[in-house]
């Protein structure tokens, strides 16, 4: 009997122990390498508003705990939702964003006092309400024709509207866009003659791709041909005056020997009465013979020569 206070009390003592480490593990809280955290007590059910907690373990005490919010992209797909177009069109849209929470101490305070932890269907919300207004600057064309300035548009409006609320927006996409039968039908229509517009002008650019190619290499024929007239006719010329000066020099010398044949005759002329006619006899035929070698002589080109006069003595 006097041994049952001792268990008793050894038994106390162990489960004091067990308490005390249930406690410590309990008082410590981790923070994710993908999150930020708020250090809310349950006890006072408040928040810490000295301090945003980044990855890593911490003491928290007992009740106390992280409510933490991821840092990295998220996705979010929107419910379907219909909307319409400047020109009056009903469109069903399918739509969905990356964002991303902002790392800053008071936009996520911000976020906690506004959401909680429960802010994805308030962004829900204001993104379908952006872009049902900004579905209403653009016609239903737009949305079929240049559906990426659709979505600029709507990136732009939901950003700036996030930002305010501590929210980055990284990107918006259109999946897709239904129209009206009636509507879908002539618009496959007009896609396909732009298809046949646009393949015309392929054709057309191609032919005049091929015609201005064959007007290059005619031109540069046309170069080639010419510059090898120029030079033929250049050649011709310079063969031709060759010629000519040819003819000039074998012209003069023999109009040298006839000149030497007249003094000739001249010397061997008999003096008296009859020396007039005698003469006038000698340029006759001087005169008549080398006219005659001149008509004889083979030459290109036209020269124009007289007779050698005779000496007087």
């Amino acid at each position: 009997m006097a041994k049952a206070p001792f268990i008793a009390g050894g038994i106390f003592g162990a489960c004091a122990l067990i308490v005390i480490i249930i406690l410590i593990s309990v008082s410590f809280s981790k923070v994710e390498m993908t999150e930020v955290g708020l250090l809310y007590s349950h006890a006072s059910r408040k928040i810490d508003r000295s301090k945003l907690y980044t990855a890593g373990r911490y003491y928290v005490g007992v009740g106390g705990e992280f409510i933490t919010f991821p840092i990295t992209q998220q996705e979010m797909h929107l419910p379907i939702f219909e909307s319409r177009t400047a020109d009056g069109l009903l469109l069903s849209l399918d739509v969905s964003l990356n964002f991303k929470i902002q790392k800053d101490f008071d936009k996520i305070i911000k976020i906690f006092d506004n959401f909680g932890r429960h802010y994805d269907g308030f962004i829900s919300r204001l993104a379908m309400n952006i872009i049902r207004d900004a579905s209403a600057r653009f016609t239903a064309y737009s949305y079929s024709m240049n559906r990426s300035l659709v979505n600029v548009e709507m990136e732009r409006d939901i950003n700036d509207d996030l930002a305010e609320i501590g929210f980055t927006l990284d990107s918006v996409q259109l999946l897709n866009v239904e129209f009206p039968s009636n509507f879908s039908d002539t618009l496959q229509e007009t896609r396909m003659l732009q298809q046949k517009v646009t393949q015309a002008e392929l054709n057309l650019n191609a032919e005049v791709r091929a015609l201005q190619g064959q007007l290059d290499n005619c031109n540069t024929t046309a170069k080639g041909m010419i510059t090898q007239a120029n030079t033929d006719a250049k050649t011709l010329n310079e063969e031709a005056e060759a010629k000519a000066e040819s003819l000039r020099n074998s012209l003069a010398y023999e109009g040298i020997s006839h000149k030497a044949m007249i003094d000739l005759f001249a010397e061997l002329s008999i003096a008296g009465d009859e020396e007039a006619k005698l003469k006038e006899g000698r340029e006759k035929f001087v005169s008549w013979y080398y006219m005659d070698q001149l008509s004889n002589s083979k030459s290109g080109k036209s020269i124009a020569a007289s007779a050698p006069a005779l000496d007087n003595n």
